[in-house]
């Protein structure tokens, strides 16, 4: 079963949908949407309404999307199996202190500038300031009891690969990080 929540709808111009992964984004941060409460209270619903394993249910996103599986995976640890993460970083505003290790797999394109993976103000609708992406990753490289140093493998032109492994209850945190593209899903 897939599900594609939409983010509160802003009063702005454009009426962007967005979520409140913590300091960013327009509307539903500002405005200090509860969005998490939002998806605990969906994924209840869902469970109970549809044949789901409770363990085996994961969030995914890309921008403002993955800011928040971020925080869901901080505070929805007991519901969030794993989080794959597209063009973002994390941007809570309280400490991350999940009940158990979270499986993070972030991809990330070197010429987003919306979000730039070394860290830094964004250009476009949010104009955020981002914690650069390998910082992120060590967090949860260290919230999840990884061993390190995390292994990289560079595939020449196309991607650098960073794996946090030996982490508690078998988890990993992968990073892919390719050449082209920009803020879009790879391939995009």
């Amino acid at each position: 079963i897939v599900v594609y929540p939409e983010g509160v709808q802003s009063t702005g111009p454009l009426k962007a949908r967005t979520w409140n992964a913590g300091s960013c984004c327009d509307y539903a941060s500002e405005n200090n949407i509860d969005d998490v409460m939002f998806i605990s209270r969906l994924i209840d619903k869902l469970v109970l309404q549809y044949k789901i394993n409770p363990k085996k249910i994961y969030a995914t996103g890309h921008s403002n999307g993955g800011l928040m599986a971020y925080r869901l995976a901080c505070e929805l640890s007991g519901k969030i199996a794993a989080i794959a993460v597209n063009a973002c970083s994390m941007v809570v505003t309280q400490p991350c202190n999940p009940l158990r290790p979270v499986p993070v797999l972030h991809m990330h394109a070197v010429p987003d500038t919306h979000v730039p993976y070394q860290g830094g103000k964004g250009t476009g609708l949010s104009n955020a300031y981002f914690p650069p992406v390998d910082s992120v990753l060590n967090v949860w490289s260290v919230i999840n009891g990884c061993a390190l140093p995390p292994e990289t493998k560079a595939v020449e032109g196309k991607y650098i690969f960073t794996q946090w492994m030996d982490c508690d209850n078998k988890v990993t945190v992968q990073y892919y990080l390719t050449q082209a593209g920009g803020h879009a899903w790879p391939g995009g």
